[in-house]
């Protein structure tokens, strides 16, 4: 029976390109986005998620403590080949998921009724999702493709197009208007941007 690929099978210096192309399609980017923004092309992130066990169907079931243990076990097995950057590349990563719960789970803890921030980013993540997690996935992959189509994006989520907007980009229901044409400063700023700031 023929070995399933795992991390070590990548070849050394391409870890690095594979980590921003699994953390783009884990926020939610298509295949077709996430490849761009890792710069490979679309049929190598199939194939890398294909032998590497990380396709939608294993994303869509994956908690971030699921990504977390994944991610460090990349980092274990590189580190037992000394590729000590390519370890510490993927021990970072699962360590930023870890903040990103324990920031969520912190928001969540000090949310009280009233107008102060945290109530605020609560608010926010339940007009996008079913729970936190989900909810800042939904957001970050929203903007990641924004950026990946050419936005330049400020703190709060506006955004600009430098070298103009393409044709077909979609305003997502939890956003009271285009980030890139927003005329309620005050509106933006209560309801999206000091959440986004916070996040």
């Amino acid at each position: 029976m023929k070995r399933r690929a795992d991390i070590t099978d990548m070849p050394p210096g391409r870890v690095l390109t594979l980590l921003a192309f699994h953390a783009a399609l884990s926020s939610g980017l298509s295949f077709a986005k996430a490849a761009k923004k890792a710069r490979i092309a679309e049929s190598t992130g199939k194939l890398w998620a294909e032998r590497l066990r990380f396709q939608r169907s294993d994303l869509a079931a994956e908690t971030p403590q699921m990504r977390i243990e994944r991610l460090n076990g990349w980092s274990l097995a590189l580190n037992g080949l000394g590729r000590l950057e390519e370890a510490a590349a993927c021990e970072a990563e699962a360590r930023r998921v870890g903040r990103m719960l324990d920031r969520l789970a912190a928001l969540e803890a000090d949310a009280r009724p009233g107008d102060d921030a945290a109530s605020r980013v609560g608010v926010f993540l339940a007009r996008v999702g079913p729970d936190p997690w989900t909810s800042w996935e939904t957001v970050m992959a929203y903007f990641a493709g924004l950026r990946a189509l050419g936005a330049e994006l400020a703190p709060d989520g506006k955004a600009t197009w430098p070298d103009g907007m393409p044709d077909g980009v979609d305003v997502p229901d939890w956003l009271p208007e285009a980030p890139w044409s927003v005329f309620d400063e005050k509106g933006w700023e209560e309801e999206v941007g000091g959440a986004i700031r916070l996040l």
